[in-house]
This record gives structure tokens, sequence and C-alpha cells, in this order.
């Protein structure tokens, strides 16, 4: 059976050094987590399959689609979201604002730009955040004056408004407390249920990945070391050769 997501045979170097190494990933649905140290090659995998980088060997597809070779704005066109590590938001404006623009992305014709009804749209998806998280509603706070967790709550917001079918998550709870740790996963655990997206989320962190993945990924040297649920990763012996002292 075809998968939502497929990566066979990925490979990246950099000069001398080998960031991906001959990785295959399947998804079809729920919530799979890609773990392990830095410098294993997680980041570098989410940039080989959004097209931010280019694989020296191997096949990526989506949907049964190649898009190995599509553009970045191609590939976010089919449905694949991503959120990266550091929030980047756009600070200065509202957080209506940054709200509306995320909306119009993909959606407004050059045409719209020019319409002022174009600052009234909204979605159902829009109105279930702002109603689920009551700081989205707010017409004259920017960006810039949201706590670190805020933050990261509106760009997930941000990237849910696209509407993704497969949704990339790297470290979305790095430098959060716990209550902010716990409001980011509610976020996404109501993502997955309402939307029905795929999510990967990139961590290192096995207390949070027990929270919520289904599925895990590990990586080391920049190979898939092992892969399958939480309890079959925790009883791995290689996983835990290379890991002991890595859990939080």
């Amino acid at each position: 059976m075809s998968a939502l997501f497929e990566a066979v045979g990925v490979t990246k170097r950099f000069g001398g050094l080998t960031a991906v190494h001959a990785v295959d990933y399947r998804l079809d649905a729920g919530i799979a987590s890609i773990i392990g140290p830095n410098g294993a090659g997680k980041t570098s995998t989410f940039n080989v399959l959004t097209g931010e980088l280019r694989a020296q060997t191997g096949r990526v597809r989506f949907d049964e689609q190649p898009i190995d070779q599509l553009p970045t704005h191609r590939i976010v066109g089919l449905g694949i979201g991503r959120k990266l590590q550091i929030p980047s938001v756009f600070a200065q404006l509202s957080i209506a604002d940054n709200l509306a623009i995320a909306l119009w992305s993909g959606r407004a014709r050059p045409a719209d730009l020019l319409k002022t009804r174009l600052r009234h749209w909204s979605s159902p998806l829009l109105r279930a955040l702002r109603e689920r998280y009551p700081f989205l509603a707010a017409t004259e706070r920017t960006a810039s004056e949201l706590a670190h967790g805020e933050r990261q709550i509106l760009e997930l917001a941000l990237a849910l408004l696209s509407e993704p079918r497969l949704l990339l998550l790297d470290e979305p709870c790095a430098g959060l407390s716990p209550q902010e740790t716990a409001q980011v996963i509610d976020v996404i655990r109501w993502a997955r249920e309402r939307r029905g997206s795929t999510i990967v989320v990139i961590e290192h962190d096995m207390s949070l990945v027990r929270e919520l993945a289904e599925h895990v990924f590990v990586l080391h040297n920049g190979s898939l070391l092992a892969e399958g649920t939480v309890a079959e990763i925790q009883g791995n012996a290689a996983v835990k050769a290379i890991y002991v002292g890595a859990e939080k």
C-alpha cells in the first residue's frame, strides 16, 4: 500500500561530511517523532524533505508524487507545512496581521491584495483557533509582546492555517517551561484530532516523545539507527547503547 509520504535511500553530503546517509522514511497517519542528539542529521533531513536542500541520492514522494526535484514553494503547495525551531513570526506586526498573512498565503491572488475585504478574510480553522486560544483574537497586541510560549503557539497557528496534510515541527518545545510545553503539546494534539494531519516532530526529549509520538525514528550520525513505537525504541539495545543518559 502507498504511504502519504515516503523517502527512500536519501543521502545528503556537505563536502566530505555526510549529514544524511541512505535514510528511509514511510509515513501514513498520526504523529511521528525523529530523535537523536545534535549533529544526528535531524534538521538536515527536514531540509531535504522540504526541498531546501537537494539530496545526492534517493527519492522522496508525497501522495505518490515525486517531490525531490520540486522547489520549496511547490512542495508547500502540495500540502506540506513546516515550523522552524526558532519562532519566525513578524514581530512588529499585530497578532491579527500575522494570522491574516498566513491565511492569505497560497489563497490570495495578486488582485486580491488591492481589496479591503482581504482584511476580513477568515476560516473555520482560524475561528476555532481563536476560540481555543483567546490571545490569538487580540487585535492590537503585536507578536513582539507575546511570551515565548505564546509565540510558539502563534507560529503553530500560522503553520496550521495553510491546512497542511503533513506538518513538520522542529523542536517546537525548545526553551519552554513545563507549563508552556504542555500548551504546545495541546496544540499539536488538537491539530491532529481536528485536521487529521500527519505530524512529524523533531525532538530529543524522550519525555515529550512519550507524550506525543505513535512512531519514532532514531537518527545517529546521519543514519537511521532504529524505528518503531516508543516502547520498542526504549527497549532497543542499540539505542540504549548510544543514547544512555539522553533522557531528561
